[in-house]
């Protein structure tokens, strides 16, 4: 950030919190607690302002986490030290350039800031260098990329042409910076942007070939299986990859593989929604495990161009799009396969 945009969050931070609804405290609630951050992990709010998400924050980590609020504005920081004391680090930094210990960090939250950052991939490049491996970033806001532009533009002054770039802009930020397995959703309600951190070492690097646009905004109102649901989601195609398409309008339905972007890779056992026993998750379909890859057969109902429109997906929207097959009836049906612990 400029020092101009230092001296603007400092003059805002006495009536910062009294500009927030209560519908803005709600919707970033709702934002943490989908990220399914697990307990004892390492936490970086960068941008914490006066601490809108330490709360959520501190009881996601839980009392063996770690949690630090980094902001460059003093007067923001303040407000936020003076509610929660001595729980939370704090330091007082520009994130594009910090003195924090490399490799630190299991999840890196950017809420309603990076807009204002104006070396976007300095930052992001900073915070790869601060994540650990397999950590994840997320960028957040809550409302859409278009209302926060707007918003941005009408306040005028020193934020007017802080801009959250678009779509293919921010996935080419996060590949420069050296981040993988971008997922984004923009909705009236939120924006969400989860990367991570390459492993490293022996590891395979998976390309999406598009992303899903789907009814769906959050996990919770996906179905579990697509094939109950009637609801149709797109299949945008990069144009990359778009030649691929050739002869699909002739198949009547695709296995679809896709990221699960929202989902938690520490997860080895999980319950099911069929009963409260214990599952290990190579037995059962939880989107959280090790590789959160996901495959769901679904009906082709059109195609347009480099769009797919289908029937009976389950995957929430913007979930990055792996890889899509024809599916056959003849080839891939085994009508006598059974789950034995499964009972309809």
């Amino acid at each position: 950030m400029t020092h101009a945009h230092r001296d603007y969050f400092n003059q805002m931070a006495p009536k910062w919190d009294s500009l927030l609804a209560d519908e803005t405290l709600e919707r970033l609630k709702r934002i943490i607690a989908e990220l399914n951050i697990k307990a004892g992990s390492a936490v970086l709010d960068v941008g914490t302002g006066t601490g809108v998400l330490l709360p959520f924050l501190l009881e996601a980590v839980g009392p063996q986490g770690r949690l630090v609020a980094l902001d460059v504005a003093e007067e923001m920081l303040a407000r936020a030290r003076a509610k929660m004391g001595d729980r939370v680090e704090y330091v007082c930094a520009d994130i594009t350039r910090t003195s924090l210990e490399s490799n630190a960090f299991d999840e890196i939250i950017c809420n309603s800031c990076f807009p204002h950052l104006v070396d976007k991939l300095g930052a992001l490049r900073e915070m790869v260098r601060l994540l650990k491996p397999g950590g994840r970033l997320v960028i957040c806001h809550p409302m859409s990329r278009e209302a926060v532009n707007e918003l941005h533009r009408s306040i005028g002054g020193v934020v007017a042409n802080d801009m959250l770039p678009s779509e293919e802009e921010m996935r080419e930020l996060c590949l420069k910076a050296g981040l993988v397995q971008v997922g984004i959703t923009n909705t009236p309600e939120k924006y969400l942007l989860t990367a991570y951190k390459p492993l490293g070492g022996d590891c395979l690097e998976l390309v999406p070939i598009g992303v899903i646009h789907s009814p769906y905004r959050s996990t919770r109102e996906a179905p579990h299986q697509g094939r109950f649901s009637d609801q149709v989601a797109e299949l945008e195609i990069y144009s990359q990859y778009a030649e691929g398409l050739k002869d699909v309008e002739q198949v009547t339905h695709l296995i679809v593989l896709y990221w699960c972007h929202l989902a938690r890779r520490d997860v080895l056992q999980t319950k099911t929604p069929h009963g409260p026993e214990i599952r290990g998750v190579f037995a059962c379909r939880s989107p959280s495990r090790p590789n959160p890859l996901a495959f769901c057969v679904a009906e082709l109902v059109e195609v347009k161009e480099n769009r797919l429109l289908v029937r009976g997906l389950d995957a929430v929207d913007g979930s990055p799009l792996i890889d899509i097959k024809p599916y056959s009836a003849d080839l891939d049906s085994f009508p006598g396969a059974r789950i034995g612990w499964f009972k309809k």
